[in-house]
């Protein structure tokens, strides 16, 4: 949980009042525990498994994997953006203070430690501002609590709890927050890094109630300065940004406190998601690394005619070579195991040399270290850098941060369904949710905000400004049920049109189901997904 923690909860009473959130708190939580269940699925099917991407790979092949991947990354990266943004709308607005020197300092101070230490540092750091986090929100609410003057004026009916989009925030603001959380690999993360699958969901009981609290008092804290009228807008494009603020603006040390709450968890975020976005990145490198030399190998060995030898059946990881001669069977002029001409091979005789002492020590490893993907340490910390840059510039132009995460949740939205079904294994998966599906299903969802813009343009409006509209402002139901509604008819209908084609030219489908439960092989299993 980062700073958005500050700025995007208490701004958002101001669009939906009371109900919209105590909504939003309830669902920044939530889906923590349901990504920790998923990930002790994730993990159960695939044990070595090293990201989302690495998983979808396997289970649908390299382009949805892709896809899947440039969508983690943009909402990682809009995620970032918004964490830079945050404090730089502290520093600007409430301090007075320039924002570029702040944020170029949380970028490369983040920066330098994850280079440095990747995950585990970002663990370990994430303990430590946690708790600071903690004792920086009770320190607040306690001083909030002492020191508001009471009794505050009647409720307006746009704070109130019978604001329409407070009302329409219980459709839309679970699946928005739900997709986004699962779109983040920062949270995949520690489902990967956890000790076991109960250790695992007890941190994210712990952590999604820590969530829920410290969201919820932040957020009604905004509630509280606009109802008493503490807060008051600077003008008409004020953003609400900094409205929790405006409570500690008498009390200097109050709002020192509030900046080092605010740095800490910006820190906590950024260094999270630099991990996830490199983590995301480099698998997705390896996978096409991988499918090329897949590539090659099938092209040596048709090269081979008929030989007949023996053909060794080793793939790159996570990477299926589905017409590659990958058995002896296969390759021109060989026999087929199993079938009347094929002579047993004569036994073979194995002699077992013991080891002389020498032999028994093992040489050093000289191997540099390197990521699971197989990339170089130095490649590694060339891409944190590099992944930073344009957050940071992005983050220099003042955006709303409840526009960023509005844009990025529509999008995550359309997408969010045939990952969570990907996942969900069922008898009928592979033929239900097969790529071309699932391909379908993302594209549908996403044309339908397309045409949902143009139905709502207003007459002498342009459509660039109508898609502006529906992506950066309108944080309403429609766009968010229209992308999850058409995300679904598209998986159905592509399923039945790749069912009747199947059907007709007699193609069977691929066993996608991860399934290591039943007797089958490891690793033949894992040659099966793509």
């Amino acid at each position: 949980m980062g700073s958005w923690a500050l700025f995007g909860p208490p701004s958002y009473c101001l669009t939906a009042g009371a109900t919209g959130t105590l909504v939003y708190s309830l669902f920044s939580g939530l889906p923590v525990l349901l990504v920790a269940w998923l990930g002790s699925v994730v993990h159960r099917l695939v044990p070595d498994v090293v990201s989302m991407a690495d998983y979808v790979r396997r289970r649908f092949g390299l382009l949805f994997s892709l896809y899947i991947s440039l969508l983690m990354v943009l909402n990682m990266a809009i995620a970032m953006t918004a964490e830079y943004t945050a404090v730089g709308d502290l520093f600007q607005h409430v301090l007075g203070a320039p924002r570029v020197p702040i944020v170029l300092l949380l970028g490369a101070t983040a920066m330098l430690y994850t280079a440095a230490g990747g995950l585990y540092v970002s663990i370990v750091t994430d303990q430590w501002q946690a708790l600071a986090s903690i004792i920086f929100t009770a320190l607040l609410t306690t001083l909030v609590l002492a020191t508001f003057p009471s009794p505050l004026p009647p409720l307006s009916p746009n704070l109130g709890w019978s604001n329409p989009l407070g009302l329409a925030s219980l459709v839309f603001m679970p699946v928005s927050l739900l997709a986004t959380t699962l779109f983040n690999e920062a949270m995949w993360q520690r489902c990967w890094a956890s000790a076991s699958p109960s250790s695992l969901l007890w941190g994210a009981a712990l952590g999604s109630a820590a969530i829920t609290a410290v969201v919820s008092l932040l957020g009604f804290a905004g509630l509280l300065a606009a109802w008493s009228g503490v807060y008051q807008p600077s003008g008409p494009d004020d953003s609400g940004n900094t409205i929790l603020f405006s409570l500690f603006r008498h009390q200097k040390w109050a709002l020192v406190t509030v900046t080092l709450l605010s740095v800490t968890m910006s820190e906590s975020a950024v260094d999270s998601l630099q991990n996830a976005m490199v983590d995301t990145i480099a698998s997705d490198i390896a996978g096409v690394l991988a499918a090329l030399r897949c590539r090659e190998r099938r092209s040596r060995l048709r090269g081979k005619g008929g030989g007949g030898g023996a053909v060794p059946s080793v793939q790159p990881k996570g990477v299926r070579c589905a017409d590659s001669a990958l058995s002896q069977s296969e390759v021109p002029g060989s026999l087929k195991a199993g079938s009347e001409s094929a002579e047993p091979s004569p036994p073979v005789a194995v002699t077992t040399i013991p080891p002389s002492p020498v032999s028994a020590i093992p040489e050093p490893d000289s191997t540099p270290p390197h990521h699971p993907s197989g990339l170089s340490i130095s490649s590694i910390r060339a891409l944190v850098l590099i992944l930073n840059v344009p957050p940071l510039l992005a983050s220099l132009q003042g955006f709303n941060v409840l526009q960023l995460f509005l844009l990025i949740n529509l999008i995550n939205t359309t997408s969010f369904l045939p990952l969570l079904l990907g996942i969900l294994q069922g008898p009928l998966s592979h033929v239900c949710v097969t790529p071309s599906s699932s391909v379908a299903g993302c594209c549908s969802g996403l044309l339908s905000l397309v045409v949902w813009a143009k139905t709502q343009q207003i007459p002498g409006e342009s459509y660039v400004d109508a898609l502006s509209r529906t992506f950066l402002d309108a944080y309403d139901y429609p766009p968010f049920l229209l992308a999850l509604g058409f995300s679904a008819v598209g998986m159905t209908v592509g399923a039945g049109v790749e069912a009747v084609v199947r059907y007709c030219w007699r193609i069977e489908y691929s066993p996608y189901v991860l399934d290591y439960g039943k007797g089958r092989d490891l690793e033949e299993s894992r040659n099966l997904l793509g």
